[in-house]
């Protein structure tokens, strides 16, 4: 038996040698005894191939069968809010995939039978056990079959950009099951998680929603509607139909896209139109990369219109003399597109002097020397200087003017500046800048206008010259002998940026006062404005020898920023020292991928663009700790404003829970 196996065993191998190869025995004749192959003994097989008389393998468990799903109802408690909550840990296995993801081999997942005890909507929400399990990254879907994938009612990867929890809401009927299937992103089956589950109360279409769907959430096919402008806690519900163009007006100047879309939108959430431009019929291409469709946004808002009227002009066609027409749809927030219309461009009429125009200059342009002034074409007039004032300092780099003027129009700008050395006229620097704040009283007009230089270049003097929104420039005015800011006693006008006048009384600074258009010094209102909502006074939250509150920026909405950074949603908080000395102040996240900005002020309501009512600013700790440290000294009873913000980056803006510790540091 062993010399037939010898001989034998050469002969297998040489076969699937060609066979790998694409030939056949036939194409390579092998010479072997001849003998009965069933009376060979081939004596031990290697590990990887089964034995002929072997039993096949068992086969994996199945997930769907009993033994392997958890019962939500039954292991799941509540909290003192009614929410149910259910503790699991990940499987070994990776059976499922969602419409979202998790259909990886390694990417292991948990199966758990939910039924919901009362008919209504029902809010779902994964997050891991562990506060600081940051690399866990679930994914949340739910099936009717636990085993089959087309009977999936919804998937859920991240809450929102940055992170990295799940949440989906299904509205189900009493007693009505579904499968919840925890999947992960990563293959980490240790990971242990949490899924809470509540019912929301379902609102009408046009009530007020909460965005997050915390409290209460909308109809099905409606969703909470919110001004992308505002971003407030609160929406309303809104159809979730797809906009509908009614008419569609288009025009052509020298160049420019005059362009008015009416229609209807039950949504009203309209906030932009994508268009193609239409040689005859064809598409016109934009580059060489195939692109075909610009993207507009209007000159006005149309967010909140139910009666669209989309107004657009722009200099689109100088490229493309070609376009004799164009292909419009209305787009919403949701990306719902109306079905296109095709425009052919017109022709603007051109009103004389004193005759109705378009304001907007869509359907009609005045002659060159005029503008649309009141619905009335009229002689334009560039804005012309009256008196000027310079200041200079090199220590800061920064140049400021005064500037008063006369301008019928009333449209006055800013200024081309020009810095110039004391001997000649020749320019050091120069640009056409807006000004940061101007007031206009009838065809009268006064402004300041502040800027910070790359470099010193020893200016002494400066040429002005005022432009107007048409781009119309007066004559220049010379400025001589720039001199350092002034110092502004309460009541007089200064700037923020401290280029043109400093505060001169302690505890005044400078801001625009409510009502007004240019700032003045004086004590402006330290507590903050009714738009920030309700403050959360940290002192109430004392434990031991901290003051520690956790909270949720997905609850809140935009008001402000830092002068590192933020800019997403905050919670706002009022701090008093009990006694003299350092604070500290850090923030925490238990989600994945958070990324917190904290800030401090002496007076709520001034923004970044008021740095000196900013007592500091952290973004990251470290360039591997994205939460947010501030040490501050404080006196006995001075009271501060502190702000838990979100890191806004290119990938989105962080919102997600927080904890927000205080403590008086060691002497």
């Amino acid at each position: 038996g062993l010399m037939r196996s010898t001989l034998a065993r050469p002969a297998a191998v040489v076969a699937l040698v060609f066979a790998a190869l694409g030939c056949t025995q036939q194409d390579a004749p092998v010479q072997r005894e001849p003998t009965d192959d069933a009376e060979i003994d081939f004596g031990p097989l290697p590990d990887a191939a089964p034995r002929p008389d072997a039993a096949p393998p068992a086969p994996p468990p199945d997930p769907c069968a009993p033994g392997q799903i958890f019962d939500f109802n039954t292991e799941a408690t509540t909290d003192a809010d009614g929410q149910m909550i259910f503790s699991g840990q990940m499987g070994d296995d990776a059976a499922f995939g969602g419409s979202c993801g998790g259909s990886g081999p390694t990417e292991t997942d948990r199966v758990i039978k939910f039924t919901a005890p009362e008919a209504g909507a029902w809010q779902f929400f994964v997050t891991p056990r562990e506060r600081f399990n940051e690399r866990f990254d679930p994914i949340l879907y739910a099936r009717t079959t636990c085993d089959d994938p087309d009977t999936e009612l919804g998937c859920n990867d991240d809450v929102a950009p940055g992170r990295l929890e799940s949440q989906l809401r299904l509205d189900l009927g009493q007693g009505e099951v579904v499968y919840l299937i925890v999947d992960t992103i990563r293959p980490l089956n240790a990971n242990r998680f949490l899924v809470s589950a509540r019912r929301i109360p379902i609102v009408g279409v046009g009530e007020a929603c909460d965005v997050a769907e915390a409290q209460n959430g909308c109809p099905e096919e409606s969703y909470c509607r919110t001004d992308p402008a505002v971003r407030g806690p609160e929406g309303v519900c809104a159809p979730r139909d797809a906009p509908v163009i009614d008419e569609v007006f288009a025009t052509r100047f020298e160049g420019v896209l005059g362009l008015r879309i009416q229609g209807h939108d039950e949504g009203g959430d309209v906030d932009k139109a994508h268009i193609q431009l239409l040689a005859g019929d064809e598409v016109i291409q934009l580059n060489d990369q195939g692109a075909d469709t610009y993207i507009l946004t209007p000159l006005e808002p149309t967010f909140g219109q139910q009666q669209i009227n989309f107004l657009f002009r722009s200099a689109l066609l100088g490229d493309f003399p070609q376009t004799t027409a164009i292909s419009v749809r209305l787009v919403d927030t949701l990306a719902n597109r109306s079905e296109p219309v095709r425009a052919d461009l017109g022709s603007v009429v051109r009103p004389g002097a004193g005759q109705a125009c378009d304001p907007n200059s869509i359907s009609s342009v005045c002659a060159d020397d005029q503008t649309c002034i009141d619905a009335s074409c009229r002689v334009a007039t560039a804005p012309r200087l009256t008196r000027a004032k310079g200041y200079y300092l090199a220590e800061t780099l920064r140049t400021g003017f005064e500037v008063e003027g006369i301008d019928p129009d009333q449209d006055a700008r800013g200024l081309r500046l020009e810095l110039l050395g004391p001997d000649d006229d020749r320019v050091l620097i120069s640009g056409d800048l807006n000004f940061n704040f101007v007031r206009t009283d009838a065809d009268a007009f006064s402004a300041l206008l502040s800027a910070t230089l790359p470099r010193d270049v020893g200016a002494t003097r400066a040429r002005l010259t005022p432009f107007d929104a048409v781009g119309l420039f007066g004559e220049p005015m010379i400025v001589e002998g720039l001199t350092p800011p002034r110092r502004a006693d309460d009541g007089d006008t200064c700037d923020p940026a401290g280029a043109v006048a400093l505060c001169r009384e302690d505890g005044s600074t400078c801001f625009v006062a409510q009502g007004e258009a240019l700032p003045h010094c004086g004590a402006p209102v330290v507590q903050c404005p009714e738009s920030y909502g309700e403050l959360v006074d940290l002192n109430a939250y004392a434990e031991r020898d901290e003051w520690r509150y956790e909270g949720d920026l997905t609850t809140r909405y935009n008001i402000t920023r830092g002068t590192c950074g933020g800019g997403s949603a905050q919670t706002v908080f009022q701090f008093t020292a009990e006694d003299p000395g350092v604070y500290s102040f850090i923030t925490f996240s238990p989600a994945g991928g958070a990324d917190t900005v904290l800030y401090a002020r002496s007076h709520c309501g001034y923004g970044p663009d008021r740095a000196r009512v900013e007592l500091g600013c952290s973004d990251d700790i470290s360039a591997d700790n994205a939460f947010s440290l501030l040490r501050l000294p404080l006196d006995e009873g001075e009271s501060i404003y502190l702000f838990v913000d979100g890191a806004s980056t290119a990938s989105g803006a962080w919102r997600g829970p927080f904890s927000l510790t205080a403590r008086r540091l060691p002497d």
